[in-house]
Order: structure tokens, then C-alpha cells, then sequence
């Protein structure tokens, strides 16, 4: 339910025919939409430019919104919470060094749009506890051994994880 609402984006999106590794855009870029006229003025482009950030920014604080209602209640909270949990498993591929090299790797993780959506809301809602000077002292609230444990995900095949 929540994966279509992610999608939305303004980046270029690619889908992978598995089995024959044709990749086929779905949605071209922004870019080649509003400034295929080269001939355009400074000012407009800088005009597009703004418009399409503006649209960008208020549809993630849309999404910010919608998961902070969803987290209000205890019974989706925990769903939400595996969701985005399955959302970062399903990409781990993505962390892999030949990710950028091979478009037929593209098939198997989500679009560059969908994980900007969730890791911009990942950090909205991170934003209380990444201030060092809160008077609530949120941050010290952290546990701090919570990534070696497996309750949400096993990251210990992650070197840049298990060596620290």
C-alpha cells in the first residue's frame, strides 16, 4: 500500500524484462520534459527548476505526514516499521560495487525515486534525535547496540557494520 505512494518522483525510472535483460524506461526525467527547449532563458529554468523541487518537497512532507499519523497507532506501528525494514532488504543489492555498472541489476531493487522517498523520511522522522543540543536529550535515548541486533535486520554481513 505504500510502495505506490514512495514511487512518486521526478527521477528517471527503468523495468527490467527479466528474461531477456531488455531495460525499457517507464518514466523519462524530469529534465527531458520541462527542458528539452534549449533556447529557454536563464530565469525560466531556474523558474522550472524551483517548481519542481517545491513539488518534490511537498510531496515528501505528504509522506513524512502519512507514516507519522500510521506510527500514532500502535497496531500499524510495528508494520510500518517492518515495512521499512523490507524496503531496505530488498535493495541490498544496491550496496553492492558493480550495482552502478550493470543496468540488468536494476530489475531486482527498487527505483532511485522510491529510495530517495523513504530515506527522506527515514531522516524527517530521525530529525528529534539528530540534534546534540535537544533539551529532551532524545539522542542519549539511542540504543546504541540496537544495529548488532537481528530484530529488524541482519546486518552481519555488513563489514562497514560488524568491524565497528
Amino acid at each position: 500500500l505504500l510502495g505506490p505512494l514512495f514511487r512518486i518522483s521526478c527521477l528517471p525510472e527503468v523495468t527490467v524484462n527479466m528474461q531477456t535483460g531488455e531495460v525499457t524506461p517507464v518514466r523519462g526525467a524530469v529534465g527531458e520534459a520541462f527542458f528539452a527547449d534549449a533556447m529557454r532563458r536563464r530565469g525560466e529554468i531556474e523558474h522550472t527548476v524551483a517548481s519542481v523541487r517545491t513539488n518534490l518537497n511537498s510531496m515528501q512532507s505528504t509522506l513524512v505526514a502519512a507514516i507519522k499519523l500510521l506510527l500514532k497507532d500502535k497496531d500499524a506501528q510495528e508494520k510500518v516499521f517492518n515495512w521499512f525494514s523490507v524496503a531496505m532488504a530488498v535493495n541490498v543489492i544496491r550496496s553492492q560495487d558493480v550495482y552502478q555498472y550493470h543496468a540488468h541489476l536494476a530489475g531486482r531493487s527498487s527505483s532511485n525515486g522510491f529510495l530517495c522517498n523513504v530515506l527522506s523520511v527515514l531522516i524527517s522522522l530521525c530529525a528529534p534525535f539528530m540534534d546534540p543540543d535537544d533539551p529532551k536529550g532524545l539522542a542519549l535515548k539511542i540504543d546504541s547496540t540496537y544495529l548488532l541486533s537481528k530484530h529488524r535486520m541482519d546486518l552481519s554481513k555488513c563489514t562497514r557494520v560488524v568491524a565497528s
